[in-house]
């Protein structure tokens, strides 16, 4: 969300308490959790925000406590940027009349997850092989009910490196009693064509594609090629009327890359090596046309579809328009 030109309600950062800031920092400094684990972190927050809020003693005027409360929730989307359910939290706290509005995002957002995952896990044939990508806990939930519904005979699991998410990921399965299999990012063109469909979660879904760990736009063009389903679950919340933009002027970006800041270079290599600059991202943006569907609690929907209701959402400053899950 652009901040305009000549605001001044927005209080000065200092404003704000050193607890706040230190939870922010987490946040942005988390790069192992997925979006929803993150939100509840951010949902926190904003609980002890407004108990700070509250507190006579913060020195706050608390007749006018709507200015630290959006600087609050810029700061929380800028923490993650391509984290969409931060900034729909942000949006429907900053809309809603009461002060209950972050944790009935979340509690919604949970049973969306939930949902989506019953979905999805009911579009796989019988005795399906899955390959995924990264770990999302929606994909992961909609694997296990799979799973125990007979629909899933194996999964392949893409370590997404530098962090390995779908490491640990391959780990729960197998303790759950899923026979999985552990790949490098570089195999997923040569395995995607023995699955019977792809899937994968997702940070944002806009109109202009999905942002998720990167990789995911690469094995969604192999699956395209070898005519391969590929579904993106997520829940409503993800759904933003357009993609994340950095707040200064940046280069023209095309084909799949996103605004996101690159990462340590020793997550890549242990030490330098002379000459040798270091690319380290965490995320890429994958077209839609390049899903089957994008799984939510209202089931499979179409990219054109998906279309039509992100961009029926719009933030507080243009007028609040809730979503269609």
């Amino acid at each position: 969300m652009r901040r305009p030109t000549g605001r001044t309600d927005v209080p000065a950062p200092s404003r704000l308490p050193p607890a706040w800031r230190a939870q922010v920092a987490a946040i942005r400094d988390d790069h192992t959790s997925g979006a929803a684990a993150l939100t509840a972190q951010a949902v926190a927050a904003l609980g002890a925000l407004a108990a700070w809020l509250a507190d006579s003693s913060s020195g706050v005027d608390t007749a006018r406590p709507t200015a630290l409360v959006r600087a609050a929730v810029e700061e929380l989307a800028a923490a993650q940027p391509v984290m969409a359910p931060l900034r729909r939290l942000g949006w429907a706290v900053l809309t809603a009349a009461g002060s209950q509005a972050a944790a009935a995002f979340i509690a919604a957002m949970q049973t969306h997850q939930e949902q989506a995952a019953i979905h999805a896990a009911v579009l796989l044939p019988s005795q399906a092989a899955v390959l995924t990508h990264s770990a999302s806990s929606t994909v992961e939930a909609a694997l296990r009910r799979a799973y125990a519904a007979g629909r899933l005979a194996h999964v392949t699991c893409l370590e997404a490196r530098p962090l390995c998410e779908g490491r640990t990921l391959a780990q729960r399965l197998a303790a759950a009693g899923i026979p999985t299999t552990l790949a490098v990012d570089a195999l997923a063109a040569r395995l995607v064509g023995d699955a019977d469909a792809v899937l994968v979660g997702g940070d944002t879904v806009a109109p202009g594609g999905l942002i998720n760990k990167a990789g995911t736009a690469a094995l969604a063009l192999a699956a395209r090629a070898c005519r391969v389903p590929v579904y993106a679950v997520c829940p409503s919340e993800k759904l933003l009327p357009r993609l994340p933009r950095t707040r200064r002027p940046a280069p023209q970006r095309r084909g799949f890359a996103v605004p996101d800041r690159a990462q340590p270079p020793e997550e890549v290599l242990a030490g330098p090596l002379p000459g040798v600059a270091v690319a380290n991202y965490y995320f890429d943006r994958t077209p839609l046309h390049y899903l089957t569907a994008v799984v939510t609690e209202a089931g499979p929907l179409s990219p054109s579809e998906v279309r039509s209701r992100a961009s029926g959402i719009l933030p507080p400053s243009q007028g609040w328009v809730q979503a269609k899950p």
